[in-house]
């Protein structure tokens, strides 16, 4: 396997440092899916070649995210856009990083004038299959692997594709679509689907070739050429690139995918995509077209594939995970109507689904096709409906049932021989729906009960049976015999022959009759008579009939069964009808069950014949039966191939054409190209293969010797100042020369820097020549700088040379280091260059005096909050530090102290510093001896944190008041710095209200969120119990008030009288009825002659449970929720006021 992971990031480096093993990976970037390989194969492989196995590093692209094309693109691509534009391409590269190159960049040559017809590609598989490994793989002259057939055993032993499931992707098609091997889904749409074999739609065209045999080929189509073939959809599920469009377990929303099959062409020899990268391209290229995957790559577009799904991106080309599905979906299916089978074996079953959930639309799909909610013409059987719309899928599955099988059996009687009619036949029936059945021996023109059937004759009859309750019908037969007649004769017995074989005559025996022989069943037709009788010879199996008849009695029939066997089609077929000297060739036969060869050859075993020879072979068919056919194995002689040079023996330089003859291609070795001239490095041994145009190949070798001069230059000094002289000298040689007129080993003085080139001449005559550069300085150009030419008394300066690269300045200063200097100086520099040349230069620093400069401010202490202005003076102009501008007011936040700069007329400047003192204001608080207080509760306001505290509404600080009513009070604190600030407090007031009214003996109080009541009565201040509701209905006349409490506030209302009337309940059967008391669930009230006004419920607490107006005669109340206890129902009706008990149980 290989020695790196596919997909991981890939170190092109580390793959390419492999030498020996296989290494290969490969990554996506920017929609680019780069494969970087060394070529080495990762499996075994007899080579059968003599070239050695060895690295070929390459970098291949292609699209990541390939898309089709609208046109496809040949393997073989021949333009007229560009002359001379003649290539093909690599078809893909495998997962282990070895190409798939089914093409042989060979052409039919024109035998006038030796130029290729491009339109004729001579079959890599065809001209180089003796060169293949057991993996359809061989070297090249460079010793770079390939495939150009399908690595079968690879597949198999190494990737396990065995046809048990879904071939994995064996690699990446130039165009970016996967590769896989034979075994795909049968149905691309379904990834449950069996597994099939998948072989291509080429076939061998018929006929003979249209060429001359000068100009373009003639003669029988053989597979020699890609043009021999040609492709036929409907013998496949490929098209004609030998791809489909389909889900695969890689991609399970589908793509377009290539398959090499065991048929031609094994290997596509075109592309569907849209873009075909550089790297795949085999030939010429410069003048070509380009075409680049990291420019013409559709880009990624991440989304849901899943066309199923919610939120399917029909522009995906990348799944992100983020598919969503309808969960929501209510729906159903049910069986509307459904008619089974009505008879065994019928098809007239119907069925109608109903739906609901799917929309107003929805579509049907049933197994066996139907897209209605409607299914006719079932035979017995499960059938499922798929039904869809808005978005929701669901599915129901239905049986069709039929009726059992009507079966019968049948006993007879014989009728008397000589034409009696006393025979018998008795029938039963079983089966079907029921179990009543009628019988009709005239084809149903009458029934009958009964199976029995009397006075017939001898004869064979059939019977409509029929069951009654479903009406379902079968045939029966019957025949009745005769009694009394001769045996059965005794015959020869079956036979069997082989077409053109003589049958031998049939033979019976029976007693003293007459026999009489048949070929139909029913004896209706007499062959002839007597004790034997020949049987035809045509092809098949023919039963034959013999019976006796004695005093006009026949006897029941013998029968003999004679079969003719067809002769097998046998058919002699080589793995190859042409091939080199040498080579071995497989002989098999087909169409039997058997062969045998002559001249000792073994059938499906490879062997070398020596000369075109012609084969028989007989297969014997598994009945005995044989036939012949021969083949003809053409053996080609190797061609006698000589390798030859412009020149055997060349000075190092020198370049040579190394030609082959005797063939018709020569590859050479070393990358040298058929009579092209090439400079080699050293005497060098080259190899040429020669193939002729069957395709056979010798080998030559030739050697080229390189014969070598040396020279070495040298001088004195390779590097001078300008004026300086230097000598020139050779050696390594017989003899020199120099460039420029100088004499070696004579002293000259260069002007300007310049290459000097020797060539020495050696003792063989070859010439060498090589350089030297003597460079010539010129002096720099020094330059004496400043960090400034004026400064003030006191400041720094710092001196730096340019131009040159060291510097030596005079009194002591050091180039690039500060220095302070007093007076006015002028100070000078020597500059030395890298080469040692120097040149000089100077400065004058001119010192300048600084101002003395005071400060002052309008106050040197403030408050926070209140601004100063700061004023410089002593010089020209002023800067003060923290953004301070020189008599402009402003606020400082806090102390600080201050600093200006002042500059003179001269630039010189001088500082001083000021400090302001800020007083930060009071934390004045607010306090209050309670912020929440009742109505005319006094509190006490109090300020903190200052010296002194002024309160707003005039307030004392410190003294106790009594607000009115809630509000917000500020104070303001001042410290002994004058400096003050404010703080407040907020004041609740808690008003309660007290009012009460009266209505109907029903006490309200005020409402109030929050507010809590308790009702007193005033003729002790007592508290009633439980009456702690905003109404009250008192039970007796009183005075009542009510105390209203919130947030530990409370004020009692004034009292108010309320006169209460109890009246006795009347009892049912007068005028107002209220029943029954005790009660549980319903009490009902009722006054049948006068309207109800008035009804309350009223709890022992006080608390009112209900008030109704206005009732006419009948008021039912719900009290299955009342607590148990004693309530009072207060009534008003036009027979005046009553309070009566009732108890809830």
């Amino acid at each position: 396997m290989p020695l790196f992971t596919y997909g991981q990031t890939c170190v092109p480096e580390d793959i390419y440092a492999v030498e020996d093993a296989n290494a290969v990976c490969y990554e996506i970037v920017d929609n680019v899916r780069y494969f970087h390989t060394n070529n080495y194969p990762d499996h075994t492989d007899s080579y059968n070649s003599p070239f050695d196995l060895l690295t070929s590093d390459t970098e291949y692209a292609m699209c990541a995210y390939p898309e089709e094309a609208s046109e496809l693109t040949p393997l073989y691509e021949e333009t007229e856009t560009t002359k001379g534009c003649t290539f093909t391409y690599t078809f893909g590269v495998g997962v282990n990083g070895v190409k798939y190159d089914p093409s042989s960049a060979e052409y039919f040559e024109n035998t006038s004038t030796g130029e290729n017809n491009i339109d004729w590609h001579v079959e890599a598989r065809y001209i180089f299959s003796a060169n293949f490994g057991n993996n359809g793989g061989h070297l090249n002259p460079f010793g770079e692997y390939h495939y150009h057939d399908v690595p079968a055993d690879y597949f198999a032993d190494d990737l396990s594709i065995n046809g048990s499931a879904h071939s994995p992707i064996v690699g990446y098609s130039a165009d970016g679509f996967p590769m896989y091997y034979k075994y795909i889904y049968s149905d691309p749409e379904d990834n449950t689907s069996a597994i099939m074999e998948a072989a291509s739609g080429f076939t061998l065209k018929t006929g003979t070739r249209p060429g001359d045999g000068v100009s373009a080929p003639d003669g029988d189509y053989t597979g020699l050429y890609y043009e021999d073939y040609e492709y036929f959809f409907a013998n496949t599920v490929l098209d004609e690139c030998n791809g489909r469009y389909g889900v695969t377990p890689e991609y399970p929303y589908g793509t377009y995918y290539y398959v090499l099959t065991d048929s031609y062409p094994y290997i596509p020899r075109c592309f569907k995509g849209t873009s075909v990268d550089n790297t795949f391209r085999v030939g010429p290229g410069p003048s070509c077209p380009e075409s680049s995957a990291a420019t013409d790559c559709a880009v990624a577009v991440a989304g849901c594939m899943d066309p199923f799904s919610m939120n399917y991106n029909a522009n995906a080309n990348v799944d992100d995970g983020s598919c969503t599905y309808s969960s929501t979906c209510e729906t159903s299916i049910s069986i509307a109507s459904k008619d089974n089978a009505s008879c065994f074996g019928e098809s007239d079953g119907s069925v109608t689904v109903s739906v609901t959930g799917f929309g107003d639309n929805p579509t049907y799909e049933w197994t066996g096709g139907g897209t209605s909610e409607t299914k006719t013409g079932l035979a017995a059987g499960t059938y499922t409906v798929t039904v869809s719309g808005d978005d929701c899928t669901d599915e129901l599955e239905i049986t069709i049932t039929e009726p059992a099988e009507i079966t019968y059996s049948v006993s007879a009687t014989d009728a008397t021989c000589g034409g009696g009619t006393d025979g018998t036949l008795t029938f039963t029936a079983s089966g079907g729906a029921g179990t009543d059945y009628l019988f009709s021996i005239d084809n149903g023109s009458t029934f009958q009960s009964s199976g029995l059937f009397e006075n017939l004759a001898a004869d064979s009859y059939s019977i409509l049976i029929q069951e009654t309750s479903s009406g379902c019908e079968i045939t029966a037969s019957g025949t009745v015999g005769e009694s009394g007649a001769p045996d059965a004769p005794a015959t020869s017995g079956d036979a069997s022959y082989c077409f053109g074989d003589t049958p031998s005559a049939m033979t019976a025996t029976g007693g003293n009759g007459t026999l009489t022989w048949y070929a139909d069943a029913n004896l209706a037709s007499p062959l002839t008579t007597g004790a034997s009788y020949t049987p035809s010879d045509a092809v098949g199996t023919t039963i034959y009939y013999v019976t006796e008849t004695l005093d006009n009695c026949e006897s029941a029939a013998s029968s003999i069964s004679i079969t003719v066997n067809s002769l097998p089609e046998v058919q002699a077929t080589a793995d190859n009808t042409a091939i080199c000297a040498g080579e071995s060739v497989t002989l098999s036969g087909t169409g039997a069950a058997t062969y045998v060869w002559d001249q000792g050859i073994l059938d499906g075993e490879s062997f070398t014949p020596e000369a075109t020879t012609t084969y028989t072979v007989t297969g014997t068919s598994a009945e005995g039966c044989s036939s012949s056919d021969q083949i003809t194995i053409t053996v080609m002689e190797l061609p006698e191939v000589t390798a030859s040079a412009s020149a055997t023996t060349i000075c190092a330089g020198e370049s040579v054409t190394l030609s082959g003859s005797g063939a018709l291609t020569y590859a050479w070795d070393q990358g040298v190209e058929n009579g092209v001239a090439f400079t080699p490095a050293q005497t060098t041994t080259y190899t040429v293969i020669g193939t002729d145009s069957g395709g056979c190949s010798a080998s030559s070798e030739i050697t080229i010797t390189v014969q070598s001069a040396s020279v070495e230059a040298s001088a004195s000094s390779e590097s001078i100042c300008l004026g300086e002289s230097v000598t020139l000298s050779g050696s390594g040689a017989l003899s020199y020369s120099w460039s420029d007129e100088v004499t070696d080993g004579v002293p000259f003085s260069p002007t300007e820097t310049k290459t000097y080139t020797l060539t020495g001449t050696g003792e063989n005559g070859c010439t060498a020549t090589d350089e030297i550069t003597v460079v010539v300085n010129t002096p720099p150009t020094t330059v004496a700088n400043a960090s400034s030419t004026t400064v003030c008394s006191g400041e720094e300066v710092i001196l730096t040379g340019t131009g040159a690269s060291t510097y030596a300045w005079d009194q002591n200063v050091i180039n690039g280091e500060a220095f302070t200097i007093e007076s006015t100086t002028t100070f000078t520099v020597i500059g030395t260059d890298a080469n040692g040349c120097s040149s000089t230069d100077e400065i004058t620093i001119t010192v300048n005096e600084a101002p003395q400069i005071s400060a002052t401010a309008s106050s040197m202490e403030i408050c926070a909050g209140e601004e100063v202005t700061l004023n410089g003076s002593g010089g020209a102009t002023y800067e003060w530090d923290n953004g301070i501008t020189d008599g402009v007011p402003f606020a400082p936040t806090q102390t600080t102290t201050y600093t200006v700069a002042g500059t003179n007329d001269n630039g010189c400047t001088g500082t001083t510093q000021i400090t302001i003192t800020v007083n930060q204001p009071p934390a004045v608080l607010a306090n209050a001896s309670a912020t929440t207080l009742c109505k005319a509760e006094s509190l006490t306001l109090t300020g903190s944190g200052a010296a002194s505290y002024t309160w707003s509404d005039e307030v004392e600080d410190g003294v106790p008041f009594t607000p009115e009513a809630s509000g917000v009070y500020t104070v303001t604190g001042t410290d002994n710095n004058g400096c003050s600030a404010s703080a407040e407090v907020t004041i609740t007031v808690i008003d309660l209200p007290a009012e009460i009214s009266l209505d109907n003996s029903t006490l309200s109080a005020s409402t109030l969120t929050g507010l809590t009541y308790q009702w007193v009565n005033c003729a002790d201040n007592s508290i009633i119990d439980g009456a702690v509701s905003r109404e009250f209905v008192p039970d007796r006349s009183g005075s009542y008030a009510v105390t209203t409490s919130m947030d530990g506030c409370s004020v009692t209302s004034s009292c108010i009288e309320v006169s209460v009337t109890v009246l006795q309940s009347k009892p049912p059967q007068e005028s107002i009825g209220i029943y029954p008391n005790p009660v549980t669930e319903r009490l009902f009230i009722s006054n049948p002659t006068n309207e109800i006004q008035l009804v309350e419920v009223i709890n022992l607490s006080g608390e009112l449970m209900v008030r109704k107006t206005d009732i006419h005669q009948t008021l039912t109340l719900d009290v299955s929720n009342w607590k148990t206890g004693i309530y009072l129902i207060h009534m008003i009706s036009g027979e005046g006021e009553s309070w009566t008990r009732v108890v809830r149980d």
